[in-house]
C-alpha cells in the first residue's frame, strides 16, 4: 500500500515538473523569438509598440516565474490557482484567435515551435487536466519563503527585461547612432534606378536594407505593421535592397511582403559609406533632406506618423 502510494506521489511529483518545465520552455522559446512575440501582440492593434513590448515581456517573465514556483512548492496552493486562472485565461484567448483569426502559429513557443491557436487549446487542455491531477502536493515548508519568493520574483522579471531590453529603454540608456555620409547618399539618389526616390518632394521614409539581414527582414514587418495599422500610402515607404533583381526577390520572400515601393542599389560599398556600414538604415527624408536616422531600435510609431501625418 504504501508503495503504491509513493508510486503515485512519484507520478504526480514528475507530471508538475513536467508542467512547469512547460512554462519554463515557453517563456525562453518567446525570449529567444522576443522580436516576433513583439509583432504578434502589435498585430491585435491594441497596443503600440512601446506598451506592446513591455507587455511580452511582462508576460515571458510571468510565465518563467510560475513555472519555477510550481517546481519549487513555493506557495503551492496559491500558485496551483493562479496556474489554473492563466491556464484558462490563456485557453479563451486561443479560442478568440482560432475564431476570429487566421494565425499559422499562436507564438506559445514562439517562432522556432509553430503551434495553431487549436493544437494550442489541446495542450492547454492536457495540462489543465494534469494539474487537476496534481492538486494535492505539499507546499514546500522553509523558513523565510516570502523572502525567497520575493527576490526570486524580482530577480525573473529583472532578469528578462536585462537579457532583452524594450526599444524605448534601449535607446535611452545607449543612443545608437547612424551617422550618414549626405554626398555619398546624394551620389546614391541620383542613380536612374531611384529616381522615384529622389524626385519626390515632400515627406518620407527610406529604409536601406541588405537582402538575408535579419534586422532587416524585421524592420520591414515592423515598418509594414504601423503602415497597415494606420492606413498610411505605402508610397511613402521606400525600400532600397543592396544588390540586384534577385536580391529584391529573396528579400519579398523573406518578409511575406511586396507591397511597397522597392528597387536594388548595386553598389555596396557606396551604400555602406553613406549609412556608416549600419544596417538597417531608415531614413526620414523631406524632399532630399534627411532630418532623421535610426535603426531597428529605433523605428518608434509616434515617429512615423509625426512625420508622414
Amino acid at each position: 500500500m504504501e508503495t503504491g502510494t509513493r508510486r503515485i506521489n512519484g507520478i504526480k511529483s514528475l507530471l508538475r515538473w513536467l508542467i512547469g518545465i512547460t512554462f519554463i520552455v515557453s517563456a525562453i522559446l518567446k525570449l529567444i523569438s522576443i522580436d516576433q512575440f513583439d509583432l504578434y501582440i502589435y498585430s491585435f492593434g491594441i497596443f503600440n509598440f512601446t506598451w506592446g513590448s513591455f507587455l511580452s515581456r511582462v508576460l515571458i517573465a510571468f510565465e518563467l516565474l510560475l513555472g519555477l514556483l510550481l517546481i519549487s512548492r513555493l506557495y503551492y496552493r496559491k500558485v496551483w490557482y493562479l496556474t489554473l486562472i492563466t491556464m484558462i485565461g490563456f485557453t479563451l484567448f486561443l479560442i478568440y484567435t482560432a475564431i476570429f483569426r487566421n494565425d499559422s502559429n499562436c507564438h506559445c513557443f514562439g517562432s522556432l515551435v509553430e503551434i495553431s491557436p487549436v493544437e494550442s487549446i489541446v495542450k492547454n487542455l492536457i495540462l489543465i487536466a494534469l494539474l487537476f491531477f496534481v492538486y494535492k502536493q505539499k507546499e514546500l515548508a522553509i523558513k523565510r519563503k516570502g523572502l525567497i519568493t520575493s527576490i526570486g520574483s524580482v530577480v525573473t522579471f529583472a532578469t528578462i527585461f536585462i537579457v532583452s531590453s524594450p526599444d524605448n529603454l534601449y535607446n535611452a540608456l545607449y543612443r545608437p547612432k547612424t551617422q550618414i555620409n549626405n554626398e555619398a547618399l546624394e551620389l546614391i539618389l541620383q542613380d536612374s534606378l531611384l529616381v522615384e526616390i529622389s524626385n519626390f518632394d515632400n515627406h518620407q521614409i527610406v529604409a536601406i536594407f541588405i537582402p538575408k539581414c535579419k534586422y532587416c527582414h524585421l524592420s520591414m514587418q515592423r515598418l509594414a505593421s504601423i503602415f497597415e495599422r494606420h492606413q498610411l500610402d505605402h508610397n511613402l515607404l521606400k525600400i532600397i535592397i543592396v544588390g540586384n533583381s534577385k536580391a529584391v526577390d529573396f528579400f519579398q520572400k523573406e518578409t511575406q511582403i511586396d507591397s511597397y515601393p522597392i528597387q536594388y542599389y548595386p553598389n555596396p560599398v557606396l551604400v555602406i559609406k553613406a549609412i556608416d556600414r549600419k544596417f538597417p538604415a531608415i531614413l526620414f527624408m523631406e524632399g532630399k533632406t534627411v532630418k532623421k536616422t535610426v535603426n531597428y531600435r529605433g523605428i518608434n510609431e509616434k515617429l512615423i506618423l509625426d512625420h508622414l501625418q
